[in-house]
């Protein structure tokens, strides 16, 4: 890893590649979004927040009941191009997290939908994370989407075959979850007292090193499952998402489409994706990154801006790097 991060580092000093150094941002997330954000309401009351500046419109889809705050790296960002829009699920938080209400996949780009309507963007571009891949996929069938970038998808929603282990104990938890509701509380009080492990000591997840997310950011990560209600409406949300006909949608997009994985992603499986994708006969521009996991945005975002810029801002294929393997090319 060293070898390859330095070799990376080595052809951007060289201008060989794009990699431009990343820059921790000094400002919360609640300072970022108001400060550099307008916050807009739909009809529905739904909020979102659009970018002051950018020329190039990008819809940035989140995991469902996960903080924006893992987001902060790309919102922060004052030296791309995007005009960044990000839309709030009617059943979440940007900023607190967790789930109040029930919200579909549907709903959820409906909302989306309406906003980029409302913002006059004739065209966008679409970046999603995690179960976010579902409300992109949907987006593309509402309004015009030149480009969508799946950041690991957990395509495993949909197939439960495609779970990695990890993703097999969650599943496991929520069925629990539906079909004993008695036991949410007991279950909630069991996460919270593991992700207070995790934060004591990280070798306590069990988990390989690069899997692992930020130590700070482990309760804003685990924020769906961090109360009853919010769990209980977590299942319900991974429910309807298993329901969502993923494999005959991905067969019928046309698209511009890159997904992005990392090797040691303990929740969205690698493999799978590489497996779907192929299964599916999409054209993808199929992207694996070496010693990362399911917080490449916040972890690896340096990396994820070259591509974003490759893939979107150039509209060409992105180089191979040390760390960046290009599986399949769209062209």
């Amino acid at each position: 890893l060293l070898m390859a991060s330095a070799t990376d580092a080595e052809a951007a000093e060289r201008g060989a590649v794009s990699l431009a150094p990343s820059v921790s941002p000094q400002k919360p997330i609640e300072h970022v979004l108001r400060g550099d954000y307008e916050e807009r309401r739909l009809s529905n009351g739904a909020r979102y927040f659009v970018r002051r500046r950018g020329r190039q419109p990008l819809v940035v889809i989140n995991a469902s009941g996960v903080p924006a705050a893992l987001w902060l790296q790309l919102l922060a960002d004052e030296t791309d191009h995007f005009r960044i829009l990000m839309c709030e699920s009617r059943a979440s938080d940007l900023f607190a997290g967790g789930l109040h209400t029930d919200a579909t996949v549907e709903m959820d780009a409906a909302d989306a939908a309406l906003a980029v309507q409302q913002e006059g963007f004739d065209k966008v571009d679409v970046l999603a994370w995690c179960n976010g891949h579902l409300t992109a996929i949907e987006l593309t069938e509402k309004i015009a989407v030149d480009s969508v970038v799946l950041l690991a998808p957990s395509f495993f929603t949909c197939d439960e075959r495609f779970a990695t282990a990890y993703g097999r104990k969650i599943l496991g938890m929520l069925d629990v979850v539906r079909r004993e509701p008695e036991m949410t509380s007991a279950l909630c009080k069991f996460t919270l007292a593991q992700v207070n492990a995790s934060a004591e000591d990280p070798g306590k997840s069990g988990l390989h090193v690069w899997s692992l997310p930020d130590r700070a950011r482990v309760f804003e990560i685990a924020s769906p499952m961090s109360t009853t209600p919010s769990l209980m409406r977590y299942a319900s949300r991974l429910a309807s998402d298993a329901i969502y006909p993923l494999r005959q949608k991905l067969a019928k997009l046309t698209n511009r489409l890159m997904v992005i994985t990392g090797n040691d992603d303990h929740i969205a499986s690698d493999v799978a994706a590489t497996e779907l994708l192929a299964a599916t006969r999409v054209k993808n521009t199929r992207i694996r990154m070496a010693a990362a996991g399911h917080y490449i945005q916040d972890l690896q975002y340096r990396y994820l801006r070259t591509l974003l810029e490759s893939f979107l801002v150039d509209r060409s294929e992105p180089r191979p790097l040390a760390r960046i393997a290009v599986v399949t090319s769209a062209t």
